[in-house]
């Protein structure tokens, strides 16, 4: 099974292809999108729906796992319209969503964990100890959440933080 997580934003995306098979968990992929100072908000709608099929085309992805967005009022229609265009991107795959603290609490145990102890227990979870960003890390958790809930085992290699 391959999953493509995702931690929406309208500055900073996670992206993450977690593969679970009787092998274990393996990332094939995590990276953070980043839109640049200059960039236009159509850049980014634009940027979003490229790289979601450029993941689809090279990954043969059987779902999606979202993290729920928090939104403010500074970014609350712009969040929307990004998440929009990523679903549009994603067609008709399996769309599953989370909420932030029901990926801390699967991920970590402790649903109001901070985000070092996320990036922690992915690392740990997942082998992949070097995240692109803390958005990347997140959209790994979002995978690997919607594996906890599946109840996939992650292993022993998981200890406190």
């Amino acid at each position: 099974m391959i999953i493509l997580g995702y931690d929406p934003g309208v500055k900073n995306q996670g992206f993450s292809i977690v593969k679970y098979s009787s092998n274990g968990i393996e990332v094939f992929r995590q990276e953070t999108l980043v839109a640049k100072k200059e960039s236009s908000f159509f850049k980014i709608l634009d940027d979003t729906y490229e790289k979601v099929g450029l993941l689809l085309d090279i990954y043969k992805v059987d779902l999606v796992a979202i993290e729920k967005p928090v939104f403010s009022t500074a970014f609350g229609a712009d969040l929307n319209r990004v998440l929009g265009v990523f679903l549009y991107a994603v067609g008709e795959l399996p769309i599953h969503y989370f909420s932030p603290n029901e990926i801390k609490r699967q991920v970590t145990g402790n649903g109001k964990a901070s985000k070092d102890e996320v990036e922690y227990f992915v690392s740990k979870i997942s082998g992949c100890s070097d995240f692109a960003s803390n958005h990347a890390a997140d959209a790994t958790a979002c995978a690997l959440c919607y594996l906890s809930q599946l109840g996939e085992s992650y292993g022993s290699n998981v200890t406190s933080a």
